[in-house]
């Protein structure tokens, strides 16, 4: 089934954010979401995939509340954060693009089609609590994004 992103209408809870100290741990954004977000979360990224190149659409966000960031655990959880607003998704012409800035309210997330799957798995795998690992590379503009 194909679908259009501009039809797409966000559904459950999702997080994103970045620590500001102990940033050895868990460098570049993190990212979770209950069961129904996640979800909504893949069926986003089937959308943009069928829309291509340019396709772009803004997802809004919920801060991380005490239980989801016990999960990493990063300073027993107490490691302050800097939570985004919103995450604005686009897909690049280039197929490896990955920029992930460190902006702080709205942040621009633009891949390539190479990052789809990955992108993908890595949401699937929050719903049954199988995170704890990163995509995409370390560097000041190409964040990595943790999975939780």
């Amino acid at each position: 089934m194909e679908c259009l992103s501009h039809g797409w209408k966000q559904m459950g809870s999702i997080s994103l954010w970045r620590y500001a100290e102990n940033t050895s741990n868990y460098p570049g954004w993190n990212i979770s979401a209950d069961s129904t977000g996640a979800d909504s979360l893949i069926e986003l990224l089937h959308c943009l995939k069928s829309d291509g190149t340019g396709a772009t659409r803004t997802v809004l966000l919920t801060p991380p509340d005490s239980s989801l960031l016990a999960i990493p655990n990063n300073k027993g959880g107490k490691a302050k954060y800097i939570a985004a607003e919103k995450l604005r998704l686009l897909v690049s012409d280039n197929t490896s693009t990955w920029y992930f800035p460190s902006e702080a309210s709205l942040v621009p997330l633009t891949f390539g089609s190479d990052w789809f799957d990955a992108l993908e798995q890595g949401l699937a795998r929050i719903k049954p609590h199988q995170g704890d690992y990163s995509i995409g590379s370390s560097s000041e503009d190409q964040l990595q994004l943790w999975f939780w």
